[in-house]
Formats: structure tokens, C-alpha cells, sequence
């Protein structure tokens, strides 16, 4: 049996916790976001997730009599993990995917279990992500016009995961990009766990005034993008600045009311129409959606015929 409450909780010979928030029966962590941690200080995890989580202890997979769990790349972030459970089934919990090459990781693969359980966070038909290739294109233009203009480029992205994308992206294109402490923290582990993600400067040094005389990127959360971040590095420096913000959610919405410029529709998920091929493709018996829109993808999966429900149906 496959439940919703302390994450997901896979019952059977042993008690196999995904995600949880609480540390009970055997834990197992797909990867470091804060929305899939919890008060969980050891479980099954990979080296990167338990060092960019401050795990105190993992072990990367689990053999225990007839139970197997093992860790398959996700395409996420740095570490983030699919896991496979053998315990008389098939299961597998795809946790946070992408099934698309991003500049830093390769995409997760598909895999084909029994009961396969997977994450709806962009489960809605308008959820349709371009190439990133393309989007790195769109972003690579719009900031070196705007540096050849004389603006500053502050580009905002969630701190763990995307910001570290840019970070690369920034370096592909010729610039070391200033950051904030969160986001520089982050590069940091990532540098530090053999991530290549080029060159970087923490916002606030000597270094970084000195770099933002002349026209920048400047790399910060998304809560800081648009207005926030315009206006303080004008006042700093007396500089036009544009803000832009690099989310799936783009896709739908384009922020201007925060003061941002541009939005891009650069995604560290699977869009909807991934999703949906992802489970044709599982051959899954039984699926379960979980996380954003599962209501909805579990209804649209059913009328292509496939077994699905959302978790938090009750």
C-alpha cells in the first residue's frame, strides 16, 4: 500500500519513507530542495544530496533480505535521484525530474516498474517547456545586448539548482556573474562536490564593486528579483539595470508586476507533455501522481487508458 502523510510512505515487509518530514521507518531522500526535507538527519541518499542536505549519514543504496532500494539519476539538480524499490514489486518514485539535457546534468531516464509514482509539480496541459537549448539562446541574447547598452543584468533563479545553471550559462557566454551569499554558499558545494560551474564572485566584496563598475550579471533568489534588485543596484551604482527570471512558471505567468523585464520559461521539471510520455512509456501497472497538479495529470492519464490516481485523493 502506497500513502500520503510523512511524505510518501510505501508499506509493506518494512516501512519506506520517501521524502518525509519525519524520520521513521527507512528513509529515503530524492534530493536536497527544502520542500522534500524535513527533521530527517540519515537515509538513503546520494553523496551530493546528503551534502548539499547536511545529512549526518546516508547510504547511497539499501540490499536488506528481499528488500532493494537503489538511486537513478533524476536530471534535477546535483544529486537529485529517481528511486527504485524491489520489495516483491516494482515500485519507482520519480521524485523531481527533467527528461531533458540541461548545460549542467543529463536527463533522468525512464524506468519501468509496476507501480510507478510521479510528480505532477507541472501537470497541466499549458505546461509546455521549449528546447533549453533555445531558452539558453534567448538568454545568452538578451543579456549581452543589454550589457553592450550599459545596464547591469541581475537574472533571478531558486537559489539551489537553477542559480547554479546560470552560473554556468553566465560563464558560457564570457561573464563571472556577482551573487548573493545563499546562491553563493550553494556554488560553493557544488564546486566543492566536483561540479564545473565556472567562475563566480560573493556580492558585497571589494572584487564585486570593483567587477560592477562596468556592466554585470548579477545572479539572486527569485524573491529578490525585479524591483528589489533593480533599485539597489542603481542606487549602488548609478547604472540602468534590467531584472529577468528563468522559471517554468513563465510559461504562464511573466512577473512584470514584481518589476521584472523578461521572463524565460527555463524549467528544472518535466513539463506536462513529459510527464504524460514519461508514464505511456513506464509501462506502469498502477500510477500514482503526487505534488502540484495530480488531480488533474491522474484524470488525463486515465483517458489515454492508463491506471492512474492522484495521492492526495481521498
Amino acid at each position: 500500500m502506497i500513502t500520503e502523510g510523512n511524505g510518501i510512505e510505501v508499506h509493506g515487509p518494512a516501512r519506506i519513507i520517501l521524502d518525509g518530514k519525519r524520520e521513521e521507518g527507512i528513509n529515503v531522500i530524492s534530493h536536497a530542495h527544502k520542500d522534500h526535507l524535513g527533521r530527517v538527519n540519515k537515509a538513503i541518499a546520494t553523496r551530493e544530496t546528503a551534502v548539499l542536505a547536511g545529512l549526518e549519514g546516508y547510504k547511497d543504496h539499501l540490499v536488506l533480505d528481499d528488500l532493494k532500494i537503489r538511486l537513478v539519476n533524476a536530471g534535477h539538480i546535483l544529486g537529485s535521484s529517481q528511486v527504485e524499490i524491489l520489495n516483491g514489486h516494482h515500485i519507482a518514485y520519480t521524485g523531481d525530474i527533467r527528461l531533458r539535457d540541461s548545460i549542467l546534468f543529463e536527463a533522468g531516464e525512464i524506468l519501468n516498474p509496476d507501480i510507478l509514482i510521479i510528480e505532477s509539480t507541472f501537470g497541466l496541459p499549458k505546461f509546455r517547456f521549449p528546447d533549453p537549448l533555445d531558452i539558453y539562446e534567448q538568454i545568452e541574447r538578451w543579456t549581452r545586448t543589454n550589457l553592450n547598452a550599459g545596464r547591469h543584468v541581475v537574472i533571478g533563479g531558486y537559489a539551489l539548482g537553477k542559480s547554479q545553471e546560470l552560473t554556468k550559462l553566465a560563464n558560457e557566454i564570457g561573464e563571472t556573474p556577482i551573487v548573493t551569499r545563499e546562491i553563493w554558499e550553494n556554488n560553493e558545494r557544488y564546486s566543492q562536490l566536483g561540479e564545473d560551474i565556472g567562475g563566480y564572485i560573493l556580492a558585497g566584496t571589494e572584487e564585486a564593486m570593483e567587477t560592477a563598475r562596468d556592466p554585470s550579471v548579477f545572479l539572486v533568489p527569485m524573491n529578490l528579483a525585479g524591483w528589489k534588485a533593480k533599485e539597489a543596484l542603481q542606487l549602488s551604482y548609478g547604472r540602468p539595470t534590467v531584472s529577468g527570471v528563468a522559471t517554468g512558471w513563465a510559461t504562464v505567468f511573466t512577473f512584470k508586476s514584481k518589476g521584472v523585464d523578461r521572463a524565460f520559461p527555463l524549467s528544472d521539471h518535466a513539463d506536462f507533455y513529459d510527464l504524460v510520455r514519461y508514464a505511456k512509456e513506464s509501462g506502469a501497472k498502477q500510477i500514482y501522481t503526487v505534488h502540484g497538479y495530480s488531480n488533474e495529470l491522474a484524470m488525463h492519464l486515465r483517458k489515454l487508458g492508463l491506471n492512474a490516481r492522484s495521492l492526495q485523493q481521498k
